[in-house]
């Protein structure tokens, strides 16, 4: 991916690297803020903004409701309509989103934008490292942010962050709230940790909306469906990785493979097309009448996988028609298709 650096003023692209950044500043009118509930990884970039502001002796930022209403809509609509700007496609910039969510206050406003991370860590360390987005984080002006995340598979950069910096926070802003509970697939994957399948973080977070890497989901079928750890299998780079075990016992029965030059990239996402083929080989799937069609998938490799996957309710595709096999899976959706197989 190229790289590149631009300076604009306030509806165009300020910086851009290989990961893609944006920021904006300037002083406008902006309303009361509330808090309001994250996702994990917006509630983790809200600890490294306010982490980075204390060890500058800089106050922290509470989570507005507006605000964060503000930068959700936007990181949402740069993620379903495939752009990357501060000025949204109607030409609303990005005041404008802010006053239309309700934060009207006389105050300083910012913006930073990212595209291509879906950990708030790097995010964080992007516009830490560019000057323009730095300015912002460090602002004395602001006293509340609003964050989101969003990610659309067809999307050049899949994933979207939008944080809108306001100056004023009212007495019912504070802390930002963090609950699991409310995700969609959060019964599935209780029931897979009940029994033993599943495993959450060291800090007991799930973060279902986080994509799954390659070694994550491979422990996870090794667990699922009793297929003892260990093999004779070992790639390059999982000598000495923690799931190397898991890795190797799969391996060994054909269910996963490495890459050409001779590693398995523990670490890195894994595909639905992927997943479907490791789920229908473990558990013994056998294709049914009445499988859907896919209009993308007729040339693919993993397209007798992802029939037989199918047929059996365990997967679905899009509604524009397509699987999307080469998109990455989110831990919620791999949980919720393992859970259709063993729970039965």
């Amino acid at each position: 991916m190229e790289a590149a650096v631009f300076a604009a003023k306030e509806d165009t692209i300020i910086n851009r690297i290989i990961i893609a950044l944006v920021m904006i500043l300037i002083l406008s009118i902006a309303a009361p803020a509330t808090a309001t509930a994250a996702t994990f990884e917006e509630h983790a970039l809200l600890d490294l903004i306010n982490d980075y502001r204390a060890s500058k002796g800089l106050g922290a930022l509470v989570l507005s409701e507006r605000l964060s209403q503000a930068a959700a809509g936007h990181s949402l609509d740069m993620a379903s309509k495939d752009y990357f700007s501060h000025k949204s496609l109607n030409g609303a910039g990005f005041s404008d989103r802010i006053k239309a969510a309700g934060y009207t206050f006389s105050t300083a406003l910012g913006e930073n934008i990212a595209a291509g991370q879906w950990r708030a860590d790097d995010a964080f360390a992007a516009w830490k490292s560019s000057p323009g987005h730095n300015t912002i984080m460090l602002s004395k002006a602001y006293k509340a942010v609003g964050l989101a995340r969003a990610f659309d598979t067809d999307a050049k950069y899949q994933w979207y962050w939008t944080a809108d910096f306001g100056g004023v926070a009212d007495t019912s802003a504070r802390a930002a709230e963090y609950s699991e509970a409310d995700n969609w697939a959060y019964e599935y994957i209780q029931w897979l940790i009940n029994q033993g399948m599943l495993s959450g973080y060291p800090d007991g977070s799930l973060r279902p909306e986080n994509p799954i890497t390659r070694a994550e989901f491979s422990t996870l079928v090794a667990k699922s469906f009793k297929i003892s750890a260990g093999g004779s299998k070992v790639f390059r780079d999982t000598k000495r990785h923690w799931a190397k075990d898991y890795i190797a016992a799969l391996a060994d029965l054909g269910y996963i493979s490495g890459y050409v030059d001779g590693s398995f990239r523990p670490d890195g996402l894994i595909t639905r097309a992927e997943m479907v083929k490791m789920l229908t080989q473990a558990g013994g799937l056998k294709a049914r009448a009445g499988a859907p069609s896919f209009s993308d998938v007729s040339n693919h490799w993993a397209r007798d996988y992802i029939k037989i996957a199918a047929s059996n309710g365990i997967v679905n595709g899009y509604a524009d028609g397509k699987f999307k096999p080469n998109a990455s899976c989110l831990r919620a959706e791999t949980a919720t298709c393992v859970y259709r197989i063993v729970s039965d």
